[in-house]
């Protein structure tokens, strides 16, 4: 026998996978119903995908940590690429993830290296050739004083930071995620991890430009303050210096 248990919650829908095919399930309702088989305990439930889903939103609603994405996919190896689940009408989940985030399956961390080859490659083409790398004339936009204070703080010529916030998320502003699943965000794409390492009381704020421009200039000055502080940065480094360059710098 089933007993069902509704919450009203923004996370979704979870069900019993016994109940997958359920009509409880309803893609138009922000609920979670937990149907409990005394036969099968509640242990593992299938999610529901919504729109616009991916394996590190997901991870993040579920389990306050989008790093356990990488859980969610060894769960489900059927998915092709955890920031596209179109298709993918619903996934297996745990309710309880371990202490610690795990490593993908080595299957999906092949697959995963991949993929993010792909991706670079065809972002670095369309980069090249959209107008971010065409001539122009020195930024003069709502950040342009926090490059120059936040270089000059440490020390880092603030046409790379310029250049480092242009590749990252094209200049923008707010909470901003790479779309590779790998759990960077913001401005200026910082792993959580690394942003709370090198964050400070007067930038603490990941979704900030103005903040990560500062963190990041930390950042590069703590990694030697040159080519190698950008490469451990994890950027695309030969587009940084020619966005750095059209900006008059002549050697980093």
């Amino acid at each position: 026998m089933i007993a069902g248990i509704v919450v009203n919650t923004a996370l979704g829908i979870l069900l019993t996978t016994s109940a997958l095919t359920s009509p409880l399930i309803s893609h138009k309702t922000n609920t979670i119903m937990l149907e409990k088989s005394s036969s099968m305990g509640i242990s593992t439930f299938v999610y529901v995908v919504q729109k616009s889903d991916t394996l590190s939103s997901i991870a993040k609603k579920l389990y306050k940590n989008e790093d356990n994405w990488k859980l969610l996919w060894n769960d489900n190896p059927q998915i092709k690429d955890p920031d596209n689940l179109t298709g993918i009408k619903a996934i297996s989940v745990k309710l309880q993830p371990p202490s610690a985030c795990v490593d993908l399956a080595p299957a999906l961390a092949e697959k995963w290296n991949k993929l993010q080859t792909t991706q670079a490659q065809a972002s670095t083409l369309n980069f090249v050739e959209s107008p971010l790398v065409a001539t122009r004339p020195a930024p003069n936009g709502t950040f342009m004083n926090d490059y120059m204070q936040a270089g000059s703080q440490y020390h880092v010529p603030w046409q790379i930071l310029y250049a480092l916030h242009q590749v990252e998320s094209g200049g923008k502003d707010g909470t901003i995620f790479n779309g590779a699943g790998s759990g960077a965000r913001g401005p200026m794409q910082f792993m959580p991890g690394t942003w709370n390492a090198y964050k400070t009381p007067d930038h603490s704020n990941i979704d900030s430009a103005q903040d990560s421009i500062y963190v990041a200039a930390k950042y590069l000055a703590a990694h030697g303050n040159n080519q190698g502080a950008l490469s451990a940065y994890g950027t695309n480094v030969a587009i940084v210096d020619q966005i750095a360059a059209q900006q008059g710098l002549t050697s980093y």
